[in-house]
């Protein structure tokens, strides 16, 4: 890729997080705010992740078929805009419209977050760690902006800002370089061969045992951020720092892989999430509880980077798109779905420092289950 069409893919991405981060990271406090209880945004999350698992699946699938991703992500990129305007323009708790728009604004962000990363590793996977980072520095400072932003205005307020993002997105992905490959014999078959791969089920079991814990940062992390004298901004802020410390592996990434195995990293990164967590249930102040998540340096950046080598290593590239599409579909929008019912009812069953410390101790389960997972020696 020349110069030029990686300044224009980092912005565009840079960007794109920003607008993501309006409901990626203010949809519990709006949530709270028009005064859903815990069991209520439960069931409205899990809906959100089935849109995630139903919409990874079938976009991986076109991708793959027509080997075309820019014009499938800017449909998605508008489902989205719709969705997350709909959503924020009404402040009443209706549940059923509030179903339909938060279940499809929040599974969007998820479509949007891993067609997104399948798209800059299909399109430059030297630089695929630098691409990536753009859209950490986005996040976070979208992240930032939202939080400050929701402390001096209305949620109403926000779906003019988010407009604004998206009418500047859509200009800039008219200029992205599509992936263009020459129309391949991608079949269903290839797709059953790839899910009866071995190592490929049991790599989507352990990452999906990951993101179970990681959803929980998302949730009952924020929950009690909120519990204990946190607001908006205060998530904003916990955001903002996660986000801004993924950055500097993103732009070692490669390097990372290089010198160290993936599956390596995977371990690392799965001991100091159980780490994080064990801090999450001891901090009872916002500020502690904020400033653990810098500890996201060596988890969830790790984990991102190393499970795209780690897919890639036990596919076959005929099927690349389908393959990261279909596993995010399954760890994320599967994880997203169980995790938000199941900590809903840990929460009110035993509080939210229970729940975290056992988040922290669940972490043992998939890292047992790394060192059944052959792969080639060079991945």
């Amino acid at each position: 890729m020349h110069n030029k069409d990686r300044l224009i893919y980092g912005i565009c991405n840079f960007l794109i997080y920003m607008s993501i981060a309006i409901v990626y990271t203010q949809m519990i406090p709006f949530m709270k705010h028009i005064g859903y209880g815990s069991m209520q945004q439960g069931i409205l999350l899990a809906v959100s992740a089935f849109v995630a698992m139903t919409g990874q699946l079938v976009f991986g699938y076109l991708c793959d078929r027509y080997q075309r991703m820019r014009i499938f992500f800017m449909i998605a990129y508008l489902g989205y805009l719709f969705s997350a305007v709909a959503m924020m323009r009404n402040q009443q708790a209706v549940f059923f419209y509030h179903l339909l728009t938060i279940g499809l604004s929040g599974g969007l962000v998820r479509v949007l977050m891993g067609m997104n990363e399948t798209w800059m590793l299909e399109a430059d996977r030297t630089h695929y760690g630098a691409l990536r980072a753009a859209g950490a520095l986005g996040l976070s400072i979208g992240s930032l902006l939202i939080g400050y932003l929701i402390t001096i205005s209305t949620y109403p307020f926000l779906s003019y800002v988010l407009l604004m993002m998206a009418g500047i997105c859509f200009i800039l992905l008219w200029f992205c370089k599509d992936i263009k490959k020459e129309r391949s014999s991608f079949d269903k078959e290839d797709l059953k061969k790839m899910i009866k791969d071995h190592r490929y089920q049991l790599l989507i079991i352990i990452l999906f045992l990951i993101y179970m814990i990681g959803t929980v940062d998302q949730y009952a992390v924020v929950e009690k951020l909120l519990s204990i004298g946190g607001n908006a901004k205060d998530v904003g802020w916990k955001w903002g720092i996660q986000s801004f410390s993924e950055i500097p592996v993103f732009f070692v990434g490669n390097w990372l892989i290089k010198k160290i195995q993936a599956k390596r990293l995977l371990q690392f990164a799965i001991f100091m999430y159980g780490i994080k967590f064990f801090l999450y249930a001891l901090f009872q102040t916002p500020l502690f509880l904020v400033f653990s998540a810098l500890l996201q340096v060596v988890t969830l950046p790790l984990i991102m980077l190393s499970s795209k080598f780690l897919i890639q290593a036990v596919t076959d590239g005929q099927v690349a798109n389908s393959a990261q599409m279909f596993a995010m579909a399954i760890f994320m929008g599967g994880s997203g779905f169980v995790t938000p019912l199941l900590t809903s009812f840990l929460i009110l069953a035993f509080g939210y420092d229970l729940t975290l410390y056992a988040a922290s101790i669940f972490c043992v389960v998939p890292f047992i289950l790394t060192f059944c997972l052959k792969i080639p020696k060079d991945a």
